[in-house]
């Protein structure tokens, strides 16, 4: 299918001019705002909460390596980020993103689209997590899972923006399943990436959102290696937009190059099994 230009050209607008949120799923913004309302909560709760919504986790890192900070080290991990914002800073910046950026579409396949991306990038990130661990990258584990979280940031970026176009009807013509499913396919990375860059946050995921389709990733970037043998077993077990039953992980790059053998490839595999089948009867749950 082809897309139409006037609509990509929408897309990039929208991007150009800046001020974008991303959405927060209604459910864990529910509980972030119970757990800060609360008052005397303990940050580990609410870094848990954090850690399993997109949008929080890239409001997090962009404020935690924003211009205020300047001077010091990027932050890549959560833990680090919450750290240096402080519980008070960072509970009064939630509170303001969730009254901005909770959102539900009216466009009920928008929302199917929105589940199914939020299930696929959770899935990523806990079995990204544990292929680090098991992979004997233990240190990388944290930065593992906010990367499988955040690699397919630029389909929600997408999702948001054509649900506008949609709703203001500025194209004059319906956004069809097939023409966003289109869109998301072939424009989330290089989206995803112009749009974490923008944000300043740390190099290594703007590379995860824009290389983890590319058939010349770097073959010594152990993150994304990972990031992509878990997207491809997921899309081997039809975990999001994709299902292709036929693909042999043994016979991937991602398997050759890291070294993963047909054990480890199999645990993997049932690995992501089970964390699809917990969300899937838990929904929003804290890992």
């Amino acid at each position: 299918m082809s897309i139409p230009k006037p609509l990509l050209q929408s897309v990039q607008e929208k991007l150009d001019a800046d001020g974008w949120q991303l959405p927060i799923s209604p459910p864990v913004a529910a509980k972030v705002q119970e757990t800060i309302n609360q008052g005397n909560f303990q940050i580990q709760n609410l870094s848990r909460l954090i850690m399993i919504d997109q949008s929080l986790t890239c409001q997090v890192l962009r404020e935690a390596n924003s211009g205020f900070f300047a001077g010091l080290r990027r932050v890549t991990s959560l833990d680090e980020a919450i750290t240096r914002l402080g519980s008070n800073r960072m509970s009064a910046m939630l509170e303001a993103s969730i009254k901005k950026n909770v959102y539900i579409s009216p466009d009920q396949k928008i929302n199917v689209l929105m589940l199914d991306l939020w299930r696929h990038s959770l899935t990523c990130a806990l079995a990204s997590r544990w292929l680090a661990e098991k992979a004997d990258y233990p240190a990388m584990a944290n930065e593992a899972f906010v990367a499988g979280l955040l690699h397919d940031v630029g389909k929600l970026f997408l999702l948001r923006v054509m649900e506008e176009i949609r709703m203001t009807d500025e194209l004059h013509s319906d956004l069809s399943k097939e023409l966003i499913i289109e869109v998301l396919q072939t424009q989330h990375t290089l989206q995803g990436y112009n749009l974490l860059s923008r944000w300043n946050l740390p190099e290594k995921y703007c590379h995860v959102v824009r290389d983890h389709h590319d058939e010349n990733f770097d073959a010594t970037d152990v993150l994304i290696i990972m990031l992509r043998l878990v997207d491809l077993t997921c899309q081997k077990l039809g975990v999001g937009l994709i299902n292709d039953p036929t693909i042999v992980l043994a016979n991937s790059n991602e398997a050759h190059v890291g070294g993963f053998n047909e054990v480890m490839l199999a645990e993997l595999e049932i690995k992501v099994e089970q964390i699809v089948q917990f969300t899937e009867r838990v929904g929003t749950f804290t890992p």
